[in-house]
């Protein structure tokens, strides 16, 4: 990520409170200025109305209405704000409905410390970011039909809770 003129501003939205500090760290220790921080996704709904962050990150499994169910919500009172996807599913098919959604970025958490400034930084300069891994599964066109493909987006909502 490189330092813009001005910080970057965020929220960062994850049930885990080590989760949030560690992302705060990274994020803040390359200039980035972290506004907000919520523990579910109903208060990450609330921090984006109060709130103008330039990047919101943001886990799917939340207590609550979930992170998928926030992000379609946030983004229909918001259009454009640009969300990255932060989370411990790396399901190629968990991915692609976050994206569907809106979603600016799919970030797996087990990617390396500077895949989070990597894909915080695409996302906030309005282009797309995808997990290596999420995103060579997505293109390969023989991957086997998952159970989770036939789920409607209120079922996968539900599940990721």
């Amino acid at each position: 990520m490189t330092v813009p003129d001005t910080p970057l501003t965020l929220i960062l939205a994850d049930d885990h409170a080590i989760v949030r500090m560690g992302f705060r760290l990274l994020l803040e220790g390359v200039g980035a200025h972290v506004l907000a921080e919520a523990d579910s996704g109903e208060k990450a709904q609330l921090l984006m109305t109060e709130l103008d962050p330039d990047v919101l990150v943001m886990d799917l499994s939340m207590p609550g209405c979930g992170g998928l169910a926030a992000l379609e919500r946030i983004l229909a009172r918001k259009p454009g704000q640009k969300v990255l996807i932060a989370s411990a599913h790396a399901d190629a098919i968990i991915a692609e409905r976050a994206l569907k959604a809106g979603a600016a970025g799919y970030l797996c958490k087990r990617s390396p410390p500077d895949e989070l400034l990597k894909a915080v930084g695409l996302v906030a300069a309005g282009q797309r970011y995808i997990d290596p891994e999420i995103a060579a599964a997505l293109r390969r066109a023989d991957r086997p039909e998952h159970p989770a493909e036939a789920l409607t987006d209120k079922e996968l909502s539900v599940f990721l809770q």
